[in-house]
Protein backbone atom coordinates (compact mmCIF):
# COMPACT_ATOMS: atom_id res chain seq x y z
CA UNK A 1 0.00 0.00 0.00
CA UNK A 2 1.41 3.21 -1.11
CA UNK A 3 2.71 5.83 2.25
CA UNK A 4 0.77 8.92 1.44
CA UNK A 5 4.07 11.00 3.08
CA UNK A 6 5.96 10.43 -0.72
CA UNK A 7 3.87 13.45 -1.62
CA UNK A 8 6.48 15.33 1.01
CA UNK A 9 9.32 14.61 -1.96
CA UNK A 10 7.41 16.72 -4.65
CA UNK A 11 5.84 19.19 -2.61
CA UNK A 12 7.48 22.85 -2.98
CA UNK A 13 6.70 23.86 0.58
CA UNK A 14 5.97 22.32 4.01
CA UNK A 15 3.89 24.93 4.78
CA UNK A 16 1.46 25.43 2.23
CA UNK A 17 -2.37 26.58 2.00
CA UNK A 18 -3.46 23.28 0.70
CA UNK A 19 -4.98 22.36 4.19
CA UNK A 20 -6.81 25.42 5.42
CA UNK A 21 -8.67 26.83 1.97
CA UNK A 22 -9.02 30.18 0.26
CA UNK A 23 -11.78 31.15 2.93
CA UNK A 24 -10.59 28.91 5.76
CA UNK A 25 -10.19 31.90 7.62
CA UNK A 26 -12.80 33.49 6.75
CA UNK A 27 -14.95 30.24 8.46
CA UNK A 28 -13.10 30.77 11.63
CA UNK A 29 -13.98 34.48 12.33
CA UNK A 30 -17.75 33.85 10.90
CA UNK A 31 -17.63 30.44 13.76
CA UNK A 32 -16.93 33.26 16.45
CA UNK A 33 -18.81 36.15 15.28
CA UNK A 34 -22.30 34.00 15.08
CA UNK A 35 -21.69 31.98 18.44
CA UNK A 36 -20.76 35.45 20.22
CA UNK A 37 -24.10 36.69 19.07
CA UNK A 38 -25.66 33.85 20.14
CA UNK A 39 -24.33 33.46 23.49
CA UNK A 40 -24.61 36.82 24.52
CA UNK A 41 -27.64 38.21 22.32
CA UNK A 42 -29.47 35.25 21.38
CA UNK A 43 -30.20 37.20 17.83
CA UNK A 44 -29.11 33.88 15.57
CA UNK A 45 -32.16 31.67 14.48
CA UNK A 46 -31.19 27.84 15.20
CA UNK A 47 -31.63 27.13 12.00
CA UNK A 48 -28.79 29.27 10.71
CA UNK A 49 -26.39 28.32 12.88
CA UNK A 50 -27.10 24.47 12.18
CA UNK A 51 -26.59 25.54 8.15
CA UNK A 52 -23.42 27.37 9.15
CA UNK A 53 -22.29 24.68 11.38
CA UNK A 54 -22.59 22.24 8.76
CA UNK A 55 -21.01 24.36 6.08
CA UNK A 56 -17.95 24.57 9.01
CA UNK A 57 -17.32 20.89 8.42
CA UNK A 58 -17.86 20.34 5.17
CA UNK A 59 -15.31 22.97 4.53
CA UNK A 60 -12.49 22.78 6.80
CA UNK A 61 -12.61 18.97 6.90
CA UNK A 62 -12.23 18.52 3.36
CA UNK A 63 -9.27 20.98 3.30
CA UNK A 64 -7.79 19.36 6.11
CA UNK A 65 -8.07 16.03 4.49
CA UNK A 66 -5.27 17.60 1.85
CA UNK A 67 -3.01 17.08 5.10
CA UNK A 68 -1.20 14.26 3.12
CA UNK A 69 -0.10 16.28 0.65
CA UNK A 70 1.68 18.72 2.69
CA UNK A 71 2.65 18.26 6.37
CA UNK A 72 5.77 16.47 6.74
CA UNK A 73 5.83 12.88 9.01
CA UNK A 74 1.87 11.80 8.55
CA UNK A 75 1.17 8.30 8.76
CA UNK A 76 -0.77 6.73 6.20
CA UNK A 77 -4.40 7.29 6.48
CA UNK A 78 -6.91 4.62 7.27
CA UNK A 79 -8.33 3.96 3.89
CA UNK A 80 -11.70 2.25 3.59
CA UNK A 81 -12.45 0.95 0.04
CA UNK A 82 -11.80 -2.46 0.22
CA UNK A 83 -13.57 -2.90 3.75
CA UNK A 84 -16.47 0.23 3.16
CA UNK A 85 -19.24 -2.33 4.09
CA UNK A 86 -18.56 -2.44 7.30
CA UNK A 87 -19.20 0.91 8.72
CA UNK A 88 -22.81 0.80 7.87
CA UNK A 89 -22.85 -2.48 10.04
CA UNK A 90 -20.94 -0.93 12.55
CA UNK A 91 -23.37 2.61 12.15
CA UNK A 92 -26.70 -0.31 12.76
CA UNK A 93 -24.64 -2.09 15.56
CA UNK A 94 -23.75 1.41 17.14
CA UNK A 95 -27.04 2.02 17.53
CA UNK A 96 -28.89 -1.31 17.90
CA UNK A 97 -26.45 -1.41 21.20
CA UNK A 98 -26.95 1.72 22.54
CA UNK A 99 -31.16 1.08 22.32
CA UNK A 100 -30.81 -2.07 23.90
CA UNK A 101 -28.50 -0.66 26.66
CA UNK A 102 -30.26 2.43 27.40
CA UNK A 103 -33.51 0.11 28.16
CA UNK A 104 -31.78 -2.94 30.34
CA UNK A 105 -29.05 -0.70 32.11
CA UNK A 106 -30.58 2.77 32.18
CA UNK A 107 -30.03 5.95 31.25
CA UNK A 108 -27.63 7.00 33.66
CA UNK A 109 -25.37 4.42 32.96
CA UNK A 110 -25.39 4.52 29.09
CA UNK A 111 -24.87 8.60 29.51
CA UNK A 112 -21.69 8.11 32.10
CA UNK A 113 -20.15 5.57 29.56
CA UNK A 114 -20.74 7.75 26.75
CA UNK A 115 -19.26 10.78 28.57
CA UNK A 116 -16.14 8.88 29.39
CA UNK A 117 -15.66 7.95 25.92
CA UNK A 118 -16.17 10.58 24.22
CA UNK A 119 -14.08 12.88 26.85
CA UNK A 120 -11.04 10.83 25.83
CA UNK A 121 -12.08 10.95 21.92
CA UNK A 122 -13.15 14.55 22.57
CA UNK A 123 -9.79 15.59 24.11
CA UNK A 124 -7.63 14.10 21.12
CA UNK A 125 -10.23 15.40 18.73
CA UNK A 126 -9.80 19.02 19.69
CA UNK A 127 -6.07 18.70 20.66
CA UNK A 128 -5.45 17.47 17.16
CA UNK A 129 -8.06 20.34 15.76
CA UNK A 130 -5.55 22.95 17.41
CA UNK A 131 -2.32 20.98 15.58
CA UNK A 132 -3.90 21.82 11.92
CA UNK A 133 -4.56 25.76 13.02
CA UNK A 134 -1.03 25.90 14.92
CA UNK A 135 0.62 24.06 12.08
CA UNK A 136 -0.15 27.21 9.62
CA UNK A 137 2.45 29.41 11.75
CA UNK A 138 6.09 28.03 11.10
CA UNK A 139 7.43 29.34 14.49
CA UNK A 140 5.03 27.47 16.26
CA UNK A 141 6.02 24.11 14.34
CA UNK A 142 9.40 24.88 15.91
CA UNK A 143 8.23 23.09 19.36
CA UNK A 144 7.38 20.35 17.50
CA UNK A 145 11.04 18.93 18.15
CA UNK A 146 11.83 20.63 21.52
CA UNK A 147 11.06 17.31 23.61
CA UNK A 148 11.10 17.07 27.48
CA UNK A 149 14.03 15.06 28.30
CA UNK A 150 12.65 13.90 31.36
CA UNK A 151 9.46 12.39 29.68
CA UNK A 152 11.92 11.36 27.13
CA UNK A 153 13.76 9.25 29.99
CA UNK A 154 10.81 7.26 30.48
CA UNK A 155 10.07 6.18 26.51
CA UNK A 156 7.21 9.36 26.37
CA UNK A 157 8.10 11.73 23.33
CA UNK A 158 5.98 14.63 24.72
CA UNK A 159 6.93 17.88 23.05
CA UNK A 160 6.10 21.75 23.49
CA UNK A 161 3.79 21.91 21.20
CA UNK A 162 1.51 18.79 22.19
CA UNK A 163 1.72 20.59 25.34
CA UNK A 164 0.46 23.65 24.16
CA UNK A 165 -1.85 22.00 21.83
CA UNK A 166 -3.25 19.58 24.98
CA UNK A 167 -3.79 22.76 27.23
CA UNK A 168 -6.67 24.09 25.62
CA UNK A 169 -8.38 20.62 24.40
CA UNK A 170 -8.53 18.94 28.02
CA UNK A 171 -9.86 22.83 29.56
CA UNK A 172 -12.90 22.51 27.30
CA UNK A 173 -13.49 18.95 27.90
CA UNK A 174 -13.42 19.50 31.61
CA UNK A 175 -15.68 22.27 31.30
CA UNK A 176 -17.92 20.67 29.03
CA UNK A 177 -17.79 17.89 31.80
CA UNK A 178 -19.34 19.83 34.30
CA UNK A 179 -21.53 22.44 32.89
CA UNK A 180 -22.99 20.48 29.82
CA UNK A 181 -22.93 23.97 27.79
CA UNK A 182 -24.58 23.79 24.45
CA UNK A 183 -21.67 25.91 22.68
CA UNK A 184 -18.67 23.63 24.58
CA UNK A 185 -20.93 20.48 23.24
CA UNK A 186 -21.04 21.74 19.53
CA UNK A 187 -16.99 22.26 19.40
CA UNK A 188 -16.45 18.84 20.66
CA UNK A 189 -18.95 17.17 17.88
CA UNK A 190 -17.12 19.78 15.09
CA UNK A 191 -13.86 18.20 16.32
CA UNK A 192 -14.81 15.06 16.30
CA UNK A 193 -15.93 15.57 12.78
CA UNK A 194 -13.15 17.39 11.35
CA UNK A 195 -10.76 14.23 12.67
CA UNK A 196 -12.98 11.79 11.07
CA UNK A 197 -12.69 13.86 7.89
CA UNK A 198 -8.95 14.48 7.94
CA UNK A 199 -8.20 10.50 8.94
CA UNK A 200 -10.47 8.65 6.65
CA UNK A 201 -10.57 8.08 3.14
CA UNK A 202 -13.01 6.67 1.06
CA UNK A 203 -10.58 5.96 -2.42
CA UNK A 204 -12.93 5.69 -4.88
CA UNK A 205 -15.90 7.21 -5.83
CA UNK A 206 -18.20 4.37 -6.30
CA UNK A 207 -17.58 3.46 -2.58
CA UNK A 208 -18.67 6.69 -1.77
CA UNK A 209 -22.08 6.44 -3.44
CA UNK A 210 -23.02 3.27 -2.25
CA UNK A 211 -22.12 4.06 1.39
CA UNK A 212 -24.21 6.87 1.57
CA UNK A 213 -27.18 4.73 0.14
CA UNK A 214 -26.05 2.18 2.41
CA UNK A 215 -26.42 5.01 5.41
CA UNK A 216 -29.31 6.18 4.27
CA UNK A 217 -31.29 3.04 4.44
CA UNK A 218 -30.01 2.46 8.33
CA UNK A 219 -31.05 5.78 8.98
CA UNK A 220 -34.92 5.00 7.25
CA UNK A 221 -35.40 2.16 9.14
CA UNK A 222 -33.87 3.96 12.72
CA UNK A 223 -36.01 7.03 11.93
CA UNK A 224 -39.31 6.50 10.09
CA UNK A 225 -39.75 2.81 10.34
CA UNK A 226 -38.96 2.50 14.21
CA UNK A 227 -38.81 5.29 17.39
CA UNK A 228 -35.02 3.71 18.11
CA UNK A 229 -33.60 6.91 16.91
CA UNK A 230 -35.69 9.39 18.53
CA UNK A 231 -35.34 7.63 21.90
CA UNK A 232 -31.46 7.91 21.53
CA UNK A 233 -31.67 11.37 20.76
CA UNK A 234 -34.14 12.09 23.66
CA UNK A 235 -32.43 9.86 26.44
CA UNK A 236 -28.29 10.20 24.83
CA UNK A 237 -26.59 13.33 26.05
CA UNK A 238 -22.86 14.12 24.86
CA UNK A 239 -21.08 15.13 22.35
CA UNK A 240 -22.89 12.21 19.51
CA UNK A 241 -25.18 15.35 17.86
CA UNK A 242 -24.96 19.15 17.28
CA UNK A 243 -27.60 20.99 19.65
CA UNK A 244 -29.19 24.38 18.95
CA UNK A 245 -31.48 26.31 21.26
CA UNK A 246 -35.13 27.19 20.12
CA UNK A 247 -37.21 28.31 22.56
CA UNK A 248 -38.79 26.41 26.01
CA UNK A 249 -35.59 24.93 26.46
CA UNK A 250 -36.43 22.78 23.24
CA UNK A 251 -33.22 22.11 20.73
CA UNK A 252 -33.18 21.09 17.39
CA UNK A 253 -30.67 18.57 16.63
CA UNK A 254 -28.25 17.18 14.41
CA UNK A 255 -26.92 14.00 13.88
CA UNK A 256 -23.27 13.85 13.75
CA UNK A 257 -23.80 11.01 10.58
CA UNK A 258 -25.55 13.62 8.38
CA UNK A 259 -22.73 15.45 8.16
CA UNK A 260 -20.03 12.51 8.31
CA UNK A 261 -21.08 10.33 5.79
CA UNK A 262 -21.63 12.70 3.01
CA UNK A 263 -18.29 15.03 4.05
CA UNK A 264 -16.44 11.71 3.42
CA UNK A 265 -17.64 11.80 -0.48
CA UNK A 266 -17.07 15.44 -0.40
CA UNK A 267 -13.54 15.27 0.84
CA UNK A 268 -12.92 12.79 -1.40
CA UNK A 269 -13.85 15.49 -4.57
CA UNK A 270 -11.52 17.92 -3.46
CA UNK A 271 -8.40 15.61 -3.57
CA UNK A 272 -9.71 13.84 -6.66
CA UNK A 273 -9.73 17.97 -8.25
CA UNK A 274 -6.12 17.60 -7.06
CA UNK A 275 -5.61 14.89 -8.59
CA UNK A 276 -6.72 15.50 -12.15
CA UNK A 277 -4.76 19.02 -12.02
CA UNK A 278 -1.30 16.87 -11.66
CA UNK A 279 -2.24 14.51 -14.39
CA UNK A 280 -3.60 17.19 -17.04
CA UNK A 281 -0.17 19.26 -16.00
CA UNK A 282 1.96 15.92 -16.43
CA UNK A 283 0.84 15.55 -19.94
CA UNK A 284 2.58 18.39 -21.30
CA UNK A 285 5.78 16.48 -19.48
CA UNK A 286 6.42 19.23 -16.96
CA UNK A 287 8.24 17.57 -13.69
CA UNK A 288 5.54 17.04 -11.21
CA UNK A 289 8.03 18.70 -8.74
CA UNK A 290 7.30 22.27 -10.97
CA UNK A 291 3.34 21.88 -11.35
CA UNK A 292 2.38 21.23 -7.39
CA UNK A 293 0.16 23.78 -6.48
CA UNK A 294 1.29 25.32 -2.95
CA UNK A 295 -2.27 26.67 -2.31
CA UNK A 296 -5.61 25.97 -3.17
CA UNK A 297 -6.14 28.43 -5.17
CA UNK A 298 -4.15 26.95 -7.92
CA UNK A 299 -6.20 24.63 -9.73
CA UNK A 300 -9.57 23.97 -10.44
CA UNK A 301 -12.06 22.29 -7.78
CA UNK A 302 -15.45 21.56 -10.07
CA UNK A 303 -16.14 18.43 -8.08
CA UNK A 304 -15.73 19.86 -4.58
CA UNK A 305 -17.68 22.82 -5.90
CA UNK A 306 -20.77 20.68 -7.36
CA UNK A 307 -21.00 18.26 -4.22
CA UNK A 308 -20.28 21.05 -1.55
CA UNK A 309 -23.52 23.15 -3.42
CA UNK A 310 -25.48 19.45 -3.81
CA UNK A 311 -25.01 18.85 -0.02
CA UNK A 312 -26.13 22.38 1.31
CA UNK A 313 -28.87 22.05 -1.16
CA UNK A 314 -29.80 18.67 0.30
CA UNK A 315 -29.65 20.56 3.94
CA UNK A 316 -31.74 23.55 3.08
CA UNK A 317 -34.29 21.06 1.47
CA UNK A 318 -34.52 18.78 4.50
CA UNK A 319 -34.64 21.63 6.81
CA UNK A 320 -37.84 23.12 4.87
CA UNK A 321 -39.52 19.69 4.61
CA UNK A 322 -38.89 18.81 8.24
CA UNK A 323 -40.82 22.35 9.04
CA UNK A 324 -43.69 21.77 6.56
CA UNK A 325 -44.44 18.06 7.42
CA UNK A 326 -43.29 18.22 10.71
CA UNK A 327 -42.51 14.43 10.87
CA UNK A 328 -39.41 12.76 12.24
CA UNK A 329 -37.38 12.19 9.09
CA UNK A 330 -33.54 11.27 7.96
CA UNK A 331 -31.36 14.24 6.03
CA UNK A 332 -29.93 11.72 4.74
CA UNK A 333 -33.21 11.44 2.42
CA UNK A 334 -32.37 14.72 0.75
CA UNK A 335 -28.48 14.67 1.08
CA UNK A 336 -27.42 11.53 -0.44
CA UNK A 337 -29.35 12.39 -3.77
CA UNK A 338 -28.42 15.98 -3.94
CA UNK A 339 -24.99 15.54 -2.97
CA UNK A 340 -25.01 12.73 -6.08
CA UNK A 341 -26.59 14.71 -8.34
CA UNK A 342 -24.10 17.25 -8.18
CA UNK A 343 -21.12 15.13 -8.67
CA UNK A 344 -22.58 13.46 -11.57
CA UNK A 345 -23.13 16.43 -13.26
CA UNK A 346 -20.27 17.90 -12.91
CA UNK A 347 -19.28 14.80 -14.13
CA UNK A 348 -21.43 14.36 -17.39
CA UNK A 349 -20.66 18.13 -18.22
CA UNK A 350 -16.91 17.48 -18.30
CA UNK A 351 -17.15 14.41 -20.18
CA UNK A 352 -15.05 12.56 -17.26
CA UNK A 353 -18.35 10.36 -15.64
CA UNK A 354 -16.21 6.48 -16.44
CA UNK A 355 -12.77 8.15 -15.38
CA UNK A 356 -14.46 9.34 -12.16
CA UNK A 357 -16.18 6.29 -11.27
CA UNK A 358 -13.08 4.21 -12.15
CA UNK A 359 -10.44 6.46 -10.43
CA UNK A 360 -8.99 5.58 -7.30
CA UNK A 361 -6.50 8.11 -5.58
CA UNK A 362 -4.42 5.63 -3.97
CA UNK A 363 -2.95 3.94 -7.10
CA UNK A 364 -3.14 7.04 -8.98
CA UNK A 365 -0.72 8.96 -6.40
CA UNK A 366 1.12 5.88 -6.76
CA UNK A 367 1.56 5.73 -10.47
CA UNK A 368 2.26 9.24 -10.60
CA UNK A 369 5.42 8.95 -8.29
CA UNK A 370 6.52 5.82 -10.32
CA UNK A 371 6.33 8.03 -13.58
CA UNK A 372 7.98 10.72 -12.49
CA UNK A 373 11.15 8.48 -10.13
CA UNK A 374 9.52 9.67 -7.33
CA UNK A 375 10.52 6.42 -4.48
CA UNK A 376 7.28 4.70 -2.82
CA UNK A 377 7.61 4.41 0.03
CA UNK A 378 6.08 0.74 1.41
Amino acid sequence: MCDYRIILMISSGEHNNLTIGSFGWVFYVLAFVLYTLQKYANLMHPYILMTFDVSFIIYIGTYMSMRFFSVAGYVRPLTIRNKWWKYPLYSFAGFMGAYVSLHNFGQDFVNSFLLLAFCCLGTLAIKNWIEGILSQNIYMNAYKSMYFPLLTKFGIKLSRFDLICFCPSVTIVILYTFNKDLILNNICAISFCLYVLKTIYIGKMSVGFIMLALFLMCDIYFIMVSNIMQTLAVNLYGPIKLLYPVKDNKFALLVLEDVLVPGLLIALCLRIDLLFHLKRKLSSKSSIKNIFPESSKEFAKPYFIGSFIGYLLGFLLALIVSNIINVPQTALLYLTPCTILGIVVVALSRGEIRELMSIDEENVIKKLMEENNVEVSK
